[in-house]
């Protein structure tokens, strides 16, 4: 029987691991970012605000961390493989790739434009297709690493004036299973975090409207809105070595709300 050793509370479960976070200078991206490097990872945080991504990467390095920011724009194939190369040239190898960028429009279906279909495309789907590709290979070569996919509970359950967002993540969570099953047998793990309402500034507007918290935590058998603190420890699970054995899997952190 195999006989596996108590954890070292003292250990750093990422430590010597290199990250990739897309969206992470914001929201749950920075939240994951920010905790993969007070558990020992070098982080690598892409963006498109400039400012914000240094402030985020200062701040871990004040306290201790390695960050680097890398400007990115997901609609942009180019920006996504340089996102991978500059981890590559700066720490020597990717180990883990989050992909947390995206946006959440609500939108009724009539009013959705050629303009908005596209952009939220590009943002939640597209960019995690190619950041991923270029990790997924980098990673298959040297045989191990580990992608997370931020989903939605929207990937599985319908939302009125959200169709195209459940669209996005409905998708993310369908291509990180074709993903894993492409990529186990070379040693890589695949997985989807499929948060619920997590508050965060992507929907710091929506939630000024009082009706659309009461909808949310409505919904929440825990009876609140989720926080990224909340999602972060789900993170770092599927990051780690102890999270090996998920792969395809989608881990739900909605406080209930799928389980109606």
């Amino acid at each position: 029987m195999q006989r596996i050793a108590p954890l070292d509370p003292r250990m750093k479960r990422l430590e010597g691991k290199v990250a990739v976070v897309t969206g992470g200078t914001s929201g749950i991206g920075r939240g994951i970012a920010e905790a993969f490097a007070r558990e020992g990872a070098s982080v690598v945080l892409a963006g498109r605000d400039a400012g914000r991504g240094r402030d985020v990467a200062e701040g871990i390095e004040a306290n201790g961390g390695r960050a680097l920011f890398v400007q990115s724009h997901q609609e942009r194939v180019d920006d996504c493989r340089n996102l991978v190369s500059r981890a590559i040239s700066e720490f020597g190898r990717v180990d883990v790739l989050v992909n947390a960028a995206g946006i959440f429009p609500i939108v009724p279906v009539g009013d959705v434009t050629e303009g908005q279909f596209d952009e939220t495309l590009d943002a939640n789907l597209k960019g995690a297709y190619f950041v991923g590709q270029a990790a997924l290979e980098h990673m298959a070569e040297r045989g191990d690493g580990a992608v997370i996919n931020i989903g939605s509970v929207a990937g599985a359950l319908g939302a009125a004036n959200c169709s195209l967002y459940c669209a996005t993540k409905g998708a993310i969570h369908t291509l990180t299973k074709a993903w894993a099953v492409e990529y186990a047998p070379r040693g890589l793990s695949v997985n989807v975090l499929a948060p619920g309402t997590v508050e965060t500034p992507m929907n710091e507007a929506y939630r000024e409207d009082p009706g659309f918290n009461e909808v949310t935590r409505d919904a929440t058998p825990a009876g609140r809105n989720g926080t990224v603190g909340d999602i972060v420890g789900a993170a770092i699970l599927l990051a780690s070595d102890e999270g090996r054995w998920f792969n395809g899997a989608i881990l739900t952190c909605d406080g209930g709300w799928s389980a109606r």
